[in-house]
């Protein structure tokens, strides 16, 4: 399928802006819709999980719907705390499957990771940490098998 072809708007101003001091939340400029389009949701196959697309007015008239990879931050209606993070919307689901465990890791050690020792910058703490997933005890975790976890059929 081709395209029409669209003339391409002037040059957005490039001012910088300044740091958002906004208390952890986003700030507005961020949070500003994209011009000609809307933000849309589309029920994917797991309940409660719904996939980010957006609706792109063509200059013909004609719309078309891509992936939206902005996140939440192009939904006005989305509570954004940076100090949070991102909600885990697939946890539940990633964790019903039943093929994968949650583990801690190792704690992390410069010399071993290919860095100095640094000292700590300023700033405010993290306050959520995730931590790794792995494989359950004898199962081994393929993207095919993933795909078909997605429809619930078995390997």
């Amino acid at each position: 399928m081709t395209l029409p072809s669209v003339p391409h708007a002037p040059p957005a101003q490039t001012d910088p802006q300044p740091p958002a001091t906004d208390g952890g939340h986003a700030a507005s400029t961020s949070r500003q819709p994209l011009p000609a389009s809307r933000k849309v949701r589309v029920q994917g196959l797991q309940p409660g999980v719904s996939v980010p697309m957006r609706e792109i007015a063509l200059t013909n008239g004609e719309k078309v719907t891509v992936y939206d990879t902005s996140g939440p931050y192009t939904d006005p209606t989305a509570l954004i705390d940076l100090r949070r993070g991102l909600e885990t919307v697939r946890s539940r689901w990633i964790a019903g499957r039943n093929d994968s465990e949650a583990y801690p890791g190792r704690a992390p050690v410069p010399v071993d990771d290919g860095q100095r020792a640094r000292a700590s910058s300023a700033g405010a703490p993290v306050s959520r940490i995730a931590s790794g997933r792995r494989g359950a005890a004898g199962l081994h975790r393929t993207a095919r098998r993933a795909v078909q976890g997605c429809h619930g059929a078995e390997p």
